[in-house]
């Protein structure tokens, strides 16, 4: 009950608003609405009422005929990914493009991360971590109100340099460039862009393997397989498996 009169208070929302597709709902529209509601119904539990937006979001890109790409929320149960792109221990739910606003550099991220999530054999994790690269990227410019194929080369410069400065191991900006670079190879293939607007190799930091010394004292590894037998099977597995 609850839940459908939420339904229909974000019907009259949306005709009210001419939203015309729910999947479509923006961050700052879906903002308003809870505001709504709180006027609305002051003082009352809207936990039902707000969580709407994001119950038919799911429900529509899950039981469509065809994937939504449209949306600005990937739920990932709807790409059957196989087992070896996925981390059984890290539970990734969905890819939300709510917090850009400029509408075409939006488009261009759902145009790559439609690439990398049907073409490419990457891991989940590892598309989620390209993902929040160029996302961060997109809302950096967001301010500028411009499409990212039109930002000046010396902007973008400049925006490595501040991901340069701050204090990340060097294998980390490293992974962070390249997936900036591998997006802006994305735009030019398409044509988009003329070229890449900076030199990847300019900006590559050297890494310097360090080795971490985990070991165990022998008197506290041999305490632990005495009462081994005591911990879950999959607690005893991983033990083991690091031991050995």
């Amino acid at each position: 009950k609850e839940k459908l009169r939420a339904l229909q208070y974000l019907y009259e929302y949306c005709i009210q608003n001419r939203i015309e597709d729910l999947e479509l709902i923006t961050f700052e529209q879906e903002r308003r609405f809870v505001e709504c509601m709180l006027e609305k119904f002051p003082g009352k539990d809207l936990s039902k009422m707000s969580g709407i937006i994001e119950s038919c979001r799911k429900i529509l890109f899950l039981h469509a005929d065809h994937i939504h790409w449209h949306a600005q929320v990937w739920y990932l149960q709807r790409f059957h990914f196989t087992k070896e792109r996925i981390n059984p221990s890290k539970n990734i739910e969905s890819i939300s493009f709510l917090e850009i606003i400029h509408e075409q550099n939006k488009k261009y991220l759902k145009e790559y991360m439609r690439y990398v999530v049907g073409i490419t054999d990457m891991s989940v994790n590892n598309i989620l971590y390209k993902f929040y690269d160029i996302r961060r990227l997109l809302l950096f410019f967001d301010q500028e109100d411009k499409d990212i194929c039109e930002i000046a080369d010396e902007k973008i410069h400049l925006y490595l340099e501040e991901l340069r400065k701050k204090e990340v191991a060097e294998n980390t900006f490293n992974v962070q460039l390249f997936s900036i670079r591998h997006f802006f190879q994305f735009l030019l293939v398409k044509g988009h862009i003329r070229k890449i607007p900076f030199q990847y190799e300019l900006y590559q930091k050297k890494e310097i393997p360090v080795h971490h010394d985990r070991s165990v004292r022998d008197e506290v590894y041999k305490e632990i397989l005495s009462k081994l037998y005591r911990f879950p099977e999959h607690l005893r597995l991983m033990f083991l498996h690091l031991w050995c």
